[in-house]
């Protein structure tokens, strides 16, 4: 069974009056990859600094491994932690070669010190740029460097701050999947931090979302995905709408465009905000049809159309290349069988 590579509990920090995290706790597992994900401003990079040690938190304790480094009168400086990092700019030094940004860091043993350049050169697959300074590397290659720089010391656990920020949609692809490949190769303990929601899926064996300094919901991707269990988990991991709905038994929830089957359990009557994503729903062109289509995407092999409902509320659904409806069109629904509906307590504007 693996043990933990880190422990956070109760982790605050203010700066003056803004709170940039509050009360957050978790723990990541040996070999595990969390991607810490949210909107900007929510407090995920002041997380990372705060393990890392470059933040001193208000509140709260830190483990790395089975050692305490951060609690009530105990803190352990950054340099003395066993964590490597990766910044969003890289960060490597222009006047060394790829060779010597590896082994920037590395014991003053020059033996052991080229055997295990070599061993990080071969990770990344980069033999043969050793001697090459990184303005003559690609970005892609860039980042390989500063992450076998940051994995060369063999750190307990690696940061990796917004890495592939800097790098073009296509590149970014590629890289990431080069990446999350040396991670598992090298059973990496490893916090991610994106804002990008489709980058968090595929990096993270778990994903934790993040919303104004506090971590909401943190768990595998498909779960997160399919079963969030707060409404800016649900709008924020993948597209989702909301319309009103009323329970109407332990099975089905009725709303505007019919009873739909849901998940969890709420009593008769109750009021709730009803989630529906994009593939939930079928569409039918029918003058009976409580929908009006306002607006279609074609998306190749499918049309993203928006429909706008009696209520004003709109809702949007995927529908196969083959199905194209016209503006205006009036069409019923019905909910994929595939799919139950998930359902939040109606939440109140102000």
């Amino acid at each position: 069974m693996k043990g933990s590579a880190v422990r956070c509990e109760g982790l605050t920090k203010k700066f003056g009056e803004t709170t940039a995290v509050n009360d957050v706790s978790f723990e990541l597992k040996e070999g595990e990859i969390l991607a810490l994900v949210g909107p900007s401003g929510c407090g995920k990079t002041t997380l990372l600094r705060l393990i890392a040690g470059f933040e001193y938190p208000d509140k709260g304790l830190v483990e790395i491994g089975e050692q305490k480094i951060v609690d009530e009168g105990r803190y352990i400086p950054p340099e003395k932690r066993d964590v490597g990092i990766v910044f969003q700019d890289y960060a490597l030094f222009p006047h060394l070669s790829v060779a010597e940004n590896i082994s920037y860091g590395l014991s003053s043993d020059s033996i052991q010190s080229k055997k295990r350049c070599a061993e990080m050169l071969t990770l990344i697959d980069m033999e043969d740029h050793a001697s090459k300074m990184p303005h003559e590397l690609s970005g892609g290659e860039q980042q390989r460097v500063a992450l076998a720089r940051a994995m060369a010391p063999d750190p307990e656990i690696l940061l990796m701050d917004e890495p592939f920020s800097n790098l073009d949609a296509e590149l970014r692809m590629r890289i990431r999947s080069e990446v999350k490949n040396i991670l598992k190769r090298t059973d990496a303990s490893v916090i991610f931090v994106t804002h990008d929601q489709d980058e968090a899926l595929f990096m993270g064996d778990r994903v934790g979302v993040m919303k104004e300094a506090e971590l909401i919901q943190i768990e595998e991707p498909t779960e997160i995905f399919h079963f969030p269990d707060h409404p800016f988990v649900a709008d924020f991991i993948g597209t989702a709408d909301f319309i009103y709905g009323k329970i109407k038994d332990e099975t089905t929830v009725k709303t505007e465009i019919g009873g739909l089957a849901y998940h969890g359990t709420f009593p008769s009557e109750y009021t709730v905000d009803v989630m529906i994503r994009p593939d939930f729903l079928d569409i039918e062109p029918s003058q009976e049809g409580k929908g009006k289509i306002k607006d279609r995407i074609f998306k190749g092999m499918h049309y993203l159309y928006e429909i706008l409902l009696p209520s004003g509320s709109k809702i949007r659904t995927l529908q196969h290349h083959t199905e194209r409806y016209e503006i205006g069109t009036k069409v019923t629904f019905n909910l994929n069988p595939e799919h139950k509906v998930i359902c939040f307590p109606k939440r109140h504007k102000k």
